[in-house]
């Protein structure tokens, strides 16, 4: 009976690990950039080697992009307990626009990272997830809307593929 208990702490250990580790490189990342942040300067900041970095995320990008992930699932997920909460569609409208001045005010170096991904999307791997991340907040919206106006509380005159951007 105590392996599966001593699994299971393995196991949130090597995942608190993971977020920890994730929260390092972000802020190496916002210090020095993507491409002033060397693979040593990533382990030194996160407490480990360089081969044990390259053993968790095969090479810097990849680190980048674990780290990305994290930002965008983060944001989404707060995005989207507030798409669903309470109150009418200019109550959630509000604390979105709210949130997302909050976020960014909370966590400038994840807006950073993201607008640093932005800026190099002629790398198809950072492209794909940029594109996937503001395509999932996009949708949350439009999903929003849509049910305001089957409510009755937006108006159905405006063209669908603006309607995201109105929040």
């Amino acid at each position: 009976k105590a392996a599966p208990l001593l699994r299971k702490r393995a196991f949130e250990s090597a995942r608190q690990h993971r977020e920890e580790f994730l929260r390092r490189a972000i802020l190496a990342f916002n210090e020095h950039g993507y491409a002033g942040t060397t693979t040593r300067r990533l382990a030194a900041a996160c407490g480990v080697t360089e081969p044990t970095l390259y053993r968790a995320f095969g090479s810097k990008e990849g680190l980048f992009l674990a780290a990305l992930r994290a930002i965008c699932k983060r944001r989404l997920a707060r995005y989207q307990a507030e798409a669903e909460g309470p109150g009418g569609w200019l109550a959630r409208a509000q604390r979105l626009a709210r949130l997302d001045k909050q976020l960014d005010a909370e966590h400038p170096e994840e807006l950073r990272i993201l607008h640093n991904a932005m800026g190099d999307l002629a790398n198809p791997r950072l492209r794909a997830l940029v594109g996937r991340h503001y395509r999932t907040y996009y949708g949350m919206n439009l999903r929003m809307i849509r049910r305001a106006q089957a409510a009755g509380e937006f108006s159905k005159d405006i063209p669908e593929r603006a309607l995201p951007w109105l929040i």
